[in-house]
């Protein structure tokens, strides 16, 4: 008798146990095997389903970077640092849509040689006062450098470039043709940040996770 329930093979008070037990020793010998995304459901009345289990959804995290189109310019999927989103350009935010042009403006970078790295950043101006609406483009803003800030993988970021801090949230290589070889993700996540003053000495920057 083909298994198509799992109560088939399940013994309950008052049952003969031998013929659940032969059932359950013909499953064992026709064997189960589920290969790699293969899922087992056991329904409420005790019915099995087998599925296909698909590709799973992309993780549409934030500060994600798309490659460059034809003028360099890549799209980034909107952040927050303390909340706030920051700008992309004077007036606009990242993920807003231009009202006269109808696209999502990006940050166009300068094409590098065979081998060079450019770095997307997250540029924040050197204050503890980032804080949703209250930012504007001169406090808070998406750049581009080809090189890490001072101080960077030694605890803090150290302000650079007039008071700026940055940190970077993917790093563009470039290949032949002045073409992006590839991106390296580096942030999956919103941000906060916190100045540490201190005196005598130059302020730490700090970005984490929030």
């Amino acid at each position: 008798m083909p298994i198509t329930n799992i109560n088939q093979v399940t013994a309950k008070k008052g049952d003969a146990i031998l013929p659940k037990w032969k059932l359950l020793v013909e499953l064992v010998q026709r064997g189960f095997r589920f290969g790699r995304d293969v899922k087992l459901s056991i329904l409420p009345g005790g019915g099995m389903l087998v599925s296909a289990v698909g590709d799973p959804y992309p993780w549409l995290h934030p500060w994600k970077v798309g490659y460059p189109d034809d003028s360099n310019m890549v799209s980034i999927r909107p952040g927050t640092v303390n909340g706030a989103v920051p700008f992309i350009k004077e007036g606009m935010r990242l993920g807003e849509v231009d009202k006269d042009t109808g696209d999502t403006p990006g940050l166009t970078l300068k094409a590098g040689e065979e081998g060079e790295r450019t770095w997307v950043m997250v540029s924040v101006r050197g204050t503890n006062t980032i804080r949703g609406e209250e930012t504007t483009y001169d406090m808070l803003r998406m750049d581009a450098a080809t090189s890490l800030p001072k101080g960077m993988g030694s605890g803090g970021v150290i302000a650079t470039d007039e008071g700026w801090a940055r940190y970077p949230v993917a790093m563009v290589l470039w290949g032949a043709d002045e073409l992006a070889e590839s991106i390296f993700q580096i942030s999956y996540h919103n941000l906060n940040y916190v100045m540490s003053k201190a005196e005598g000495r130059t302020n730490r920057h700090f970005f984490f996770a929030a």
